[in-house]
């Protein structure tokens, strides 16, 4: 998009006539996001039990364990405390009997990815689209989250949060809709309800400073806890073009065409610099993670801090990957 713009999104350049965007295309995604889980094996799993085994949340894993709800009595046994037998219970019969609990582990998560026209930008065919990333990230995520009983659902789409291989191909059909229907929207309209939900915000969040704020705001009133992953592409941030350079805005910004693009390099950088760090600080404040993730690095590390943030709340600070 043109840089006399309030926006601070290098423009997709345009190698071809612009039209409809295409569909995106969900099963290779899916594909990428199965095997990029599969690279982590030997660090997800300690990931998933580390946040199953310390996170407190709204849903029971139907079985006893740590938690606010009652679930079961069971005999007392050798070596069970004193203060763990339930004396009303114990005194109808001539046995003793210890309360159980239901155990209770992360929140829902809630996902929602930035599905408009400045994330269909790709500099460098070495370096993924930046909407592809963003998409395989969610799966990838979604995948992780399932896999470790947790409930996810897409934010502004789905009534409630689902498990299992269900949660994963409604999110499939969540993205794909949502790529389809091109949404415009820099922030989400709404933010999830219920119980301690976490929420994961997948963008370039080079929208609307006035939206973005206005957003970041409700998300620090709101309390609710949850990650933002900033995907952006190289060129975005190290504005490596050199001579004649037609910048264009994909959203309808208009263009800006620059004689000599390696002039304005100094105060692009410092433009781009002074926005990410308005935009972590904000982030920060809110008491989120922040992570900002460029497409030509592995987009393994957000996914393991994302799961981390989701088991330990202490684990929320800001990141770049």
């Amino acid at each position: 998009m043109a840089l006399a713009t309030g926006r601070f999104a290098i423009p997709a350049m345009r190698h071809g006539p612009s039209g409809a965007r295409e569909r995106l295309p969900i099963d290779r995604l899916r594909d990428e996001a199965e095997r990029l889980v599969g690279y982590l094996p030997a660090l997800t799993v300690p990931a998933l039990r580390f946040f199953a085994s310390n996170a407190r949340g709204s849903h029971g894993r139907r079985r006893p364990g740590s938690g606010d709800s009652f679930w079961q009595f069971r005999p007392y046994l050798s070596g069970d405390e004193a203060s763990l037998i339930d004396w009303r219970r114990s005194a109808r019969t001539n046995s003793l009997f210890v309360r159980q609990n239901e155990w209770e582990t992360a929140q829902n998560a809630w996902l929602w990815c930035d599905m408009s026209a400045s994330m269909d930008f790709q500099s460098d065919s070495s370096a993924p689209n930046k909407l592809e990333r963003a998409t395989v990230l969610a799966l990838a995520l979604t995948r992780l989250l399932v896999s470790g009983g947790e409930r996810v659902g897409y934010l502004g789409r789905d009534e409630r949060a689902a498990g299992g291989s269900f949660a994963l191909a409604r999110m499939s059909s969540a993205l794909e809709g949502e790529s389809v229907r091109a949404a415009s929207a820099d922030f989400p309209a709404e933010l999830p309800s219920g119980r301690s939900p976490f929420l994961v915000l997948i963008g370039d969040f080079f929208g609307d400073v006035e939206v973005l704020n206005r957003g970041l705001t409700r998300l620090s009133q709101s309390g609710i806890a949850g990650a933002m992953i900033q995907v952006i592409d190289p060129a975005e941030e190290d504005f490596p073009f050199e001579g004649r350079v037609d910048f264009e805005g994909p959203e309808g910004e208009g263009s800006e065409l620059l004689p000599r693009s390696e002039d304005s390099r100094a105060s692009y950088r410092q433009r781009f610099a002074a926005h990410e760090e308005w935009l972590e600080s904000r982030v920060s404040r809110a008491g989120w993670l922040f992570i900002r993730h460029r497409t030509d690095h592995p987009a393994t590390t957000p996914l393991l801090q994302v799961i981390q943030a989701i088991g330990d709340p202490a684990l929320v600070r800001s990141a770049q990957c």
